[in-house]
């Protein structure tokens, strides 16, 4: 069972969420004029999550933030024998709609988190008034269609780090490793050669006097 929020969903601007509160979507927009440049986030009071998808919500009084608590109960005498019932008893609660620009961060306290380096917007998932938000709490976009893939090391490693690895390895192979194995087997092939030719040398009577007359240094 559930009990209904009493009032919509109170909409502060420019505000921050009240004292012990968490606040949840969070929408960190750069500076500009208009109502598409404000940030907005939604509070909670503490154990409480707000209901669905923050864009489906977004400006709607309908959203609340729920805590559910849950206890096993006795099921009737003519059930007794069956086990027992889990009933879910769900509160809900009210929450705060707030938005604020970027220009009044500097009045509002604890002061709401910041953008980022190179985002010109940014989400957070939830945030405790106060708290510091670490870069990975942050998802930053780069512009208004996508995250910031250019401050990606991933991206940075498929374009520049990935071609010089392809490039270089055939290279490598081609100028070092061919040439050297190619000079290794010429080498092994002559080798055979000079061995067959003292074999073939000595088994001609006579021919071992003519090369040691002629200087042959093989022999």
């Amino acid at each position: 069972m559930s009990e209904v929020p009493r009032e919509s969903t109170p909409i502060r601007i420019p505000a921050v969420c009240p004292s012990a509160w968490t606040a949840y979507d969070l929408q960190i927009e750069a500076a500009g004029s208009g109502n598409s440049r404000l940030s907005s986030a939604w509070c909670c009071p503490s154990g409480f999550t707000p209901t669905g998808n923050a864009e489906y919500y977004q400006g709607s009084a309908i959203r609340a933030c729920a805590q559910t608590l849950a206890q096993n109960t006795s099921l009737s005498s003519a059930w007794k024998d069956h086990g027992r019932e889990l009933i879910t008893t769900q509160l809900l609660e009210t929450p705060w709609l707030i938005t604020w620009a970027k220009s009044d961060t500097k009045t509002l306290s604890p002061r709401p988190p910041s953008l980022g380096d190179r985002c010109t917007r940014a989400e957070i998932s939830t945030w405790v008034p106060g708290a510091k938000v670490s870069e990975s709490d942050r998802i930053c976009y780069q512009s208004e269609h996508g995250p910031d893939w250019l401050g990606s090391s991933l991206f940075w490693f498929l374009v520049v780090g990935l071609p010089v690895i392809v490039i270089t390895i055939p290279s490598v192979w081609c100028c070092c490793i061919l040439p050297g194995r190619k000079k290794r087997r010429e080498r092994r092939a002559q080798d055979k050669r000079e061995i067959a030719a003292r074999v073939a040398n000595a088994a001609v009577p006579g021919t071992q006097r003519v090369h040691e007359l002629s200087g042959d240094p093989y022999l």
